[in-house]
């Protein structure tokens, strides 16, 4: 079965959504965009920069809850996509030394560069859609947990 958007969907809010990234395929590589038009975070009302803020920070929560990884990282670009979204990366030991084998960069690691080879090799990562739905379900549960002990 081939992935639809819904797959990777962990949460949506009022004004926000926090997605698997879709072309990425790193468990755990999340991206963070509103739900309306915008291309700037200050062309946003205030409920909506909080909704969307809340939500960055619940995705880097999950990052780390899904991955423990080293670093996080939380990049906007606008290149390609001028709608406002954040890639929330997780950057891992085993990551790291698989870029290291590959690019010469010691700690501390030029982060855009590591960005970059992972959107150049993440073909090679070969995770499978069955292992990226199986860490948006994980996300999931873990939001309804932190729901269910905030309740």
């Amino acid at each position: 079965m081939g992935e639809s958007m819904d797959d990777f969907l962990i949460l949506e809010s009022e004004h926000t959504t926090i997605s698997q990234a879709h072309g990425i395929r790193l468990p755990g590589y999340l991206i963070v965009e509103p739900k309306f038009e915008c291309t700037q975070i200050s062309d946003m009302a205030p409920d909506q920069a909080a909704d969307f803020m809340h939500c960055l920070s619940l995705a880097e929560a999950l990052v780390q809850a899904l991955t423990a990884p080293e670093r996080i990282y939380v990049l906007k670009f606008g290149e390609q996509k001028p709608q406002i979204h954040f890639h929330v990366v997780p950057r891992t030991k085993e990551l790291a030394i698989a870029y290291t084998a590959e690019v010469p960069d010691e700690e501390p690691y030029n982060g855009a560069k590591l960005v970059d080879w992972i959107w150049q090799r993440q073909a090679a990562f070969a995770h499978t859609d069955e292992q990226l739905r199986d860490v948006v379900q994980r996300a999931r549960e873990i939001l309804a947990e932190d729901q269910t002990d905030n309740s």
